[in-house]
Formats: structure tokens, sequence, C-alpha cells
């Protein structure tokens, strides 16, 4: 069920930006739809590349300058975020390469 939530959360975004595109006179269907698909896709690279920890520094760096929020070390911060878990990109890409071969 939240798979398919998120297929459908995707799909209505693409529709959505897909449309407003249209309807402002800026393009054409295909137009839109390559703009949908580019950003689904970008947003699904930024996950991949956060679930891999090419951003645990940034996020560690992040975290210092906001007063009381870290008293670890980095390693022991990466051992934490790997704890939780990887977040789930899995669906923007398809998602965005489903848009994609659309807009074509």
């Amino acid at each position: 069920m939240k798979k398919m939530l998120r297929y459908g959360l995707c799909a209505v975004f693409a529709a959505g930006l897909t449309a407003l595109y249209v309807s402002n006179g800026q393009g054409t269907v295909c137009d839109g739809l390559t703009l949908s698909a580019l950003l689904l896709l970008s947003a699904g690279a930024w996950r991949w590349a956060m679930a891999e920890g090419a951003v645990d520094a940034l996020g560690f760096a992040l975290g210092l300058l906001l007063p009381g929020r870290r008293s670890c070390s980095y390693g022991d911060y990466v051992a934490e975020k790997r704890k939780k878990g990887r977040p789930s990109y899995g669906f923007l890409l398809i998602s965005g390469g489903v848009a994609m071969i659309l807009a074509l």
C-alpha cells in the first residue's frame, strides 16, 4: 500500500507539473513530461547519494552549527545513521524513467 502511494504521488506530481506547464502556454506535453522526469530523476539521484553516505559529512557539519544538537563524533554519527536504515529512492527513479519514456 505504501509503495502504491509513493508511485501515485509521483504520477500526480508529474501530471500536475505537466498540466501547469502546458496551461501557461510555455510548451507542449512532451516538454512538461521531460521537466517532470528530470525533477523526479534528480530527486532520486539525491536520495541515492544520501543512502550511500555521500552527504553524511554535510549533515554532521550542519548539526555542529546548531547549538545543542550534536555532542558525538563523526564516526558515532555515521553509525547512528546506519542504524536508522537507508532512505528509499527506487520509486523516484522508476517514476522519472517512466515519465521520460512517455515524453519521447
